[in-house]
């Protein structure tokens, strides 16, 4: 088992951690209008615009995150 780093976030890591909160932000928001156009269909349309967005972005921030810590 690998030791956990447990020092501060650099300024880069920190702004990206910023930048993937605000976007995350921004999904929900998109997610919710997209719902709100069609109330028959609230719940799937919500999840598959959410999910959709959210899911690239997290992989994206991992590997941006994995890239910074070289």
């Amino acid at each position: 088992m690998e030791p956990v780093d447990n020092s501060p976030l650099d300024l880069k890591q920190a702004a990206l951690v910023i930048a993937v909160n605000v976007l995350m932000l921004l999904e929900l928001a998109l997610a919710m209008y997209f719902a709100s156009r069609s109330p028959d269909d609230f719940s799937a349309t919500f999840m598959a615009v959410f999910f959709g967005t959210l899911l690239p972005t997290l992989a994206g921030f991992f590997l941006l995150k994995r890239r910074l810590r070289r």
